[in-house]
């Protein structure tokens, strides 16, 4: 596990009913594995952010620092994001704690 398990995400972030708890996940290419999105969800309006990546495990980080940068209040935006343990979110709660931002990881080998 990279992180903090989902077990310990708040139960708010469960039942929808609050706005800011986002899961992220990335999508290869189908005809080249270098091309990939990164897919942000908001749990609760389900509003999508869908960024193109050059490659799937070098341009996370850069690509995360530059959604955030366009948010003012990073940190009442993105309360909680959720990822799978895929290598390319290797670096993920070491941003997150450097952006205010709470991170978790679903179990290993769950959808």
């Amino acid at each position: 596990m990279l992180g903090v398990s989902i077990e310990e995400r708040p139960e708010s972030v469960e039942t929808r009913k609050e706005f800011d708890h986002w899961e992220m996940d990335t999508f290869l290419g189908h005809k080249s594995h270098d091309d990939a999105l990164l897919t942000l969800v908001e749990r609760k309006s389900r509003h999508k952010i869908i960024k193109r990546l050059d490659s799937q495990t070098a341009a996370v980080t850069q690509t995360l620092n530059k959604i955030f940068a366009d948010y003012p209040h990073v940190q009442r935006t993105f309360k909680t994001i959720t990822s799978d343990n895929g290598s390319e979110f290797s670096e993920l709660s070491e941003q997150g704690k450097e952006w205010g931002i709470d991170v978790y990881f679903s179990h290993p080998y769950a959808s």
